[in-house]
């Protein structure tokens, strides 16, 4: 949901079912996140998350099917240039279930072809 034209959040909540055939009986899973972006400045962008449970279907692994647990907190910046080139940063830490730990760094270079702002 747009609060303004620089601010937005945006919730989602997720429920997956995994039926494995040695255990026999499914293993259900309910996820949320909570998002929100804002422009400071023109051409600038500052995103932060949080997120319990499996935090996106996109990234979902064989590791993480069945009974999870995880709490995963994220920021990030992005920054569009003049020249129709956005660069952007972003950092993710996760605490899984059995103390284990991941952090995620991604990085991103995209060049719009057309004249249309991103965002």
């Amino acid at each position: 949901m747009d609060l303004s034209d620089t601010m937005a959040v945006a919730g989602r909540f997720y429920r997956s079912e995994s039926r494995f055939v040695v255990a026999g009986r499914p293993a259900g899973n309910n996820s949320g996140a909570l998002m929100f972006r804002w422009r400071p400045r023109p051409r600038l962008w500052l995103t932060s998350a949080y997120a319990r449970g499996n935090e996106s279907f996109d990234i979902l692994s064989v590791d993480r099917l069945g009974r999870f647990r995880a709490d995963t907190a994220a920021g990030g910046v992005r920054v569009d240039l003049p020249s129709l080139t956005s660069l952007a940063l972003g950092v993710e830490h996760q605490w899984r279930s059995g103390d284990r730990r991941m952090t995620r760094v991604t990085v991103d270079i995209v060049h719009h072809l057309d004249r249309a702002r991103p965002g």
